[in-house]
């Protein structure tokens, strides 16, 4: 059993090897240029060498705060997203969440929040054209809070109530 054990692992580190090496071959097919051919023949050791430059490599990573702060903020953005989806109304009596007389205000309050959060993911991330595009974003994400408040605020004038399920309950009608 131990030997069929080792030579499936065998097996699949040599069918792994080989993969990379097809990727890496197919990605110059691409990109057309030559590919791997330094080592061996057709490149059939140039993964070998890669693997050997890796592990000789010296890698020093200096623990800084963006290190475990990021993280951290990119789950409460999902978070975030997660809470805003839960409570929605799919039916007069089909909601996940208790019926509660504020929903509007609490999604307007969520949205806000998830946009803070989007922010500090762009400012987190130090990189130059990552704070180009979260500034773009932001640009974009506020035409469209603007948009989902005209919206939130149609329907609660509509309605006479800022709770979903009464949303729900006055399409009946029509």
């Amino acid at each position: 059993m131990n030997e069929l054990v080792l030579v499936l692992i065998i097996l699949f580190v040599l069918l792994t090897l080989y993969i990379v090496l097809l990727e890496r071959k197919i990605l110059a097919a691409y990109q057309r240029r030559v590919g791997p051919t330094l080592m061996g023949r057709n490149g059939a050791f140039q993964i070998l060498n890669d693997l050997f430059k890796m592990l000789s490599k010296e890698v020093f990573l200096i623990p800084h705060i963006n290190t475990t702060l990021l993280p951290v903020v990119l789950s409460l953005l999902f978070s975030t997203q997660i809470l805003f989806s839960l409570n929605f109304v799919w039916g007069p009596n089909m909601y996940i969440v208790s019926n509660v007389d504020a929903m509007v205000l609490y999604h307007l309050i969520l949205i806000l929040i998830s946009n803070i959060f989007f922010s500090a993911i762009g400012i987190l991330s130090q990189s130059r054209y990552a704070i180009i595009g979260t500034i773009r974003g932001l640009v974009h994400v506020i035409s469209l809070d603007i948009f989902i408040t005209l919206v939130y605020s149609t329907l609660v004038l509509a309605s006479q109530s800022s709770n979903f399920h009464d949303f729900v309950i006055n399409q009946n009608s029509y």
